[in-house]
């Protein structure tokens, strides 16, 4: 880089030179005095100078000269060699020190300090194809390299040496002339580029991309455009494809317990089969509602209730339920399997004679069962085919007659000769007989009314 000023100190130049002049030895032709001749020039070390004041240096180098100061148009302007260098528009002189002034053409100015207003406090350099400066601007620092020229680039170079070693050789950042910063990498391919290579075929190396090769801590936020954070690639240590990540410290992350295969989400599971499945134990606490829109199955992997459990139930409490008996399915005798014949709910059954349940068509039987069930809230043995559920015990609809007379509440209930249908016992009825007792006055000649399940 050459480096101009507008002027230089020529007082304090000629009595640093002045004071490198020997203890003795010829001034000019008179001691003690400077000659002058008949042009008024005054020669030091020489009797014919060839310049307002020209010093001759007694160096004995290939660089020769003792401060040369001229102009008017005999040029040279201070060179000051043997070898103290110099320069300022040199002849010779390549340190220190050293400025040039070459064509002007734009910026110009070499090594001006101080300024007033806005203007200037520092300048070095100039302004040419192949130069650079530095410069204050107003509040502005600027450092220029190079003005450009249409075959060549011009870049901006950091260096650091360490443990004796050459700068040089220890570039640390590099500002390109595209506006590319790169650390610890002399090629740049992003407006940052940390750390040196890029794995081939996977950046998107925008023009306001960042490319960092190594390691990012960061203390605080990291901020997306609004649509999120997307485009991320590559391996992040100690994670493992679908496991949710976990902080197992305060600077690493590690794998979670709970993995999700892009459908379902598994938690102490890698394969699960819906869209949540728990391996271990499962709590849902808090004061909150917890609600299911389909079946439940615990213990079972395809329900077909609303709750389906394979296995033993334990309850510390009541269970509450709308309906209001228990039945249990019993199978259907081989006639009553016809649909004409099927009983149906709030039917008297008896047992036929091949063990099943048939429609009762006898008053006061002895085989009589009960009544089918039209709403159990219980109910046994159901995995039974061609069975129906007769009532147990509870309340239960049944379909009555007046054969023997009007129901009121209270009256026990036996078989009648009306297939399927109750009636009123008659006083003291045969063991065996009764199926229940009547809750509800009835209404009609045939008629349905609740009835306790009693059987005796």
């Amino acid at each position: 880089m050459r480096i101009k000023s507008d002027g230089v100190d020529v007082k304090h130049i000629l009595l640093a030179c002045l004071m490198l002049l020997p203890a003795s030895g010829a001034l000019g032709a008179t001691s003690g005095s400077l000659p002058m001749d008949a042009n008024g020039n005054y020669g030091i070390g020489t009797t014919a100078p060839a310049s307002k004041l020209d010093l001759v240096g007694v160096g004995t180098t290939s660089a020769t000269s003792n401060l040369i100061l001229r102009n008017a148009n005999k040029s040279a302007i201070v060179t000051v060699l043997d070898n103290g260098n110099v320069g300022i528009g040199t002849t010779g002189p390549r340190a220190p020190l050293n400025t040039y002034a070459p064509p002007t053409s734009g910026f110009v100015r070499q090594i001006m300090v101080g300024g007033t207003g806005n203007y200037p406090s520092l300048d070095l350099g100039t302004y040419a194809d192949y130069d650079g400066y530095i410069s204050t601007y107003g509040n502005d620092l600027r450092i220029l390299a190079g003005r450009g020229i249409t075959t060549e680039n011009h870049n901006i170079h950091f260096f650091t040496a360490f443990n004796g070693g050459a700068a040089e050789n220890n570039e640390r950042m590099i500002i390109q002339y595209n506006g590319n910063v790169g650390i610890g990498t002399a090629a740049p391919v992003a407006m940052l580029h940390v750390g040196v290579g890029v794995k081939s075929g996977t950046a998107d190396l925008s023009s306001n991309s960042a490319l960092i090769k190594g390691n990012l801590e960061v203390d605080g936020k990291i901020y997306g455009d609004g649509t999120g954070i997307t485009g991320i690639t590559g391996t992040i240590s100690g994670l493992s494809a679908g496991y949710l990540p976990k902080a197992s410290s305060g600077t690493t992350l590690a794998n979670s317990s709970i993995y999700d295969n892009g459908t379902n989400v598994g938690v102490g599971v890698a394969s699960p089969g819906a869209k949540l499945e728990v391996n271990g134990n499962l709590l849902v606490g808090g004061t909150g509602d917890t609600w299911f829109t389909g079946n439940v199955g615990i213990g079972s992997t395809a329900p077909v209730a609303r709750l389906q459990v394979a296995g033993d139930i334990k309850l510390s409490g009541v269970v509450l339920q709308n309906s209001g008996d228990l039945a249990e399915k019993i199978p259907l005798s081989r006639k009553a399997r016809d649909a004409a014949l099927r009983p149906g709910p709030g039917d008297v059954v008896v047992i036929a004679p091949d063990g099943g349940m048939a429609m009762a068509a006898e008053a006061a039987s002895v085989m009589v069962a009960g009544v089918v069930s039209s709403k159990p809230a219980h109910v046994l043995r159901d995995d039974l085919p061609d069975a129906v559920a007769v009532a147990l015990s509870g309340i239960v609809p049944c379909k009555v007659t007046d054969q023997n007379g009007m129901i009121v509440p209270g009256d026990l209930l036996v078989s009648s000769g009306k297939t399927g249908r109750a009636m009123k016992a008659g006083p003291g009825p045969v063991p065996g007989t009764v199926i229940g007792k009547a809750l509800k006055a009835q209404a009609a000649p045939d008629d349905v009314i609740d009835m306790v399940v009693m059987l005796r």
